[in-house]
This record gives C-alpha cells, structure tokens and sequence, in this order.
C-alpha cells in the first residue's frame, strides 16, 4: 500500500482478515479529493449487472416459462439501471461526505439538484422513469467494458431478442420503476453497507 495514505487507512488494511474481505476498509476521511480518487475501490460491473438483472425479472416477473431465467428485457433495463449506478458512485466519490453518503434516492436528489441548479422538492416530484430521462446522456457516457454486457446465449436464442433487436431502440419497456432498483448492490460492492 503506497506510504501516501492516511496511517489509519495502512494499519487497518494490514490487520483486514476477515473472511471474505476482499477488500480494503472504505475511509472517507482524505485530506485531498485526490487522495480520495486514489483510493476508491474498483467497480464489480459484473456482479452489479447480475444482481440487477435478478432484481428486475423478480420485480417484472420477466421470466422465461418453465426454467424461469431473466428475459432479455431484464438485461436491457438492469444495463441502465447499472449505468445509473456508476453515474452515482463517481458522484458519491466527488461530493459525499461522512454526514451524507449520497446513497440512493439522496443520491439522484443531489446529483439533479447541483446538474441542473433544481431544488430538492422540484427533484422529488419526478418520477423514477423522469429521473432516468433526465439523466439519460449521463446514463449513455457510462463506459463499462462490453464483455460485461454480454448476453448471455439462451438470451441470444430466443424469439424475444429475435423481435425486439431487429430495429434498435425499439424495445419498447414499459417506464422503470423506482422498485426496480436497488441502490445498495452498488453501495455493499463498493463497501459503503455491510454486506447482507
């Protein structure tokens, strides 16, 4: 561990054996922004996506019949809800503090408030299908490596990716909902909430 880090961070990371840390303890007390950059933890894409895309059949119950595996409009909607997940990690990396970790709904609440100069009450009339439009050129700038956005080959092979994929954009999913989404998938892999 590079001597630049606060000795707290160094001494509590040599004595982090807890079974399945994987990871170093998440400090949030840098004396530099760029401290903190250096130090953020990196983003589990895959097990976000995944996590998502079971998150979002169960809450649609877009299921294939008798296997009951995700369909490809689960994968579609978990991409942009996995998008709106790094939009709000690299947010949280630049303005939360130990008072207000920005996690979920306080999260979009302040990355629109300070984007767009609305206010918090103007923010919290939008719908969650609003909040993703709003946010839509963000969402779509989200670099996140294409293996991980792979498709599966069931999801390949079957007559909904055949109907829909023939024309892009035209998948026509019904506007997500705020249940949709589970802001803490984000929060536990990048260490912000215990795992459960």
């Amino acid at each position: 561990m590079p001597a630049a880090y606060p000795l707290s961070i160094q001494v509590h990371s040599l004595f982090n054996t807890s079974v399945g840390a994987e990871r170093p303890f998440r400090y949030s007390g840098f004396s530099t922004p760029k401290d903190r950059r250096r130090f953020c933890m990196a983003i589990d894409y895959a097990k976000i996506f995944i996590s998502h895309v079971r998150n979002v059949s169960k809450a649609n119950k877009w299921l294939t019949e008798g296997e009951a595996v995700p369909t490809y409009r689960s994968w579609i909607r978990a991409e942009q809800l996995l998008r709106l997940d790094v939009v709000l990690i690299k947010h949280r990396e630049r303005y939360s503090a130990p008072w207000e970790p920005l996690f979920g709904r306080n999260g979009i609440t302040h990355l629109l408030a300070t984007r767009y100069g609305w206010s918090p009450e103007q923010v919290r009339m939008l719908s969650f299908a609003d909040v993703l439009l709003s946010l839509q050129q963000d969402l779509a700038e989200v670099n996140i490596p294409p293996e991980v956005l792979a498709l599966p080959e069931y999801v390949r092979q079957s007559d909904e990716f055949e109907i829909l994929s023939r024309g892009q954009y035209r998948t026509e999913l019904p506007p997500c909902q705020e249940h949709e989404w589970d802001h803490t998938i984000a929060e536990r892999d990048q260490g912000q909430r215990k795992p459960q």
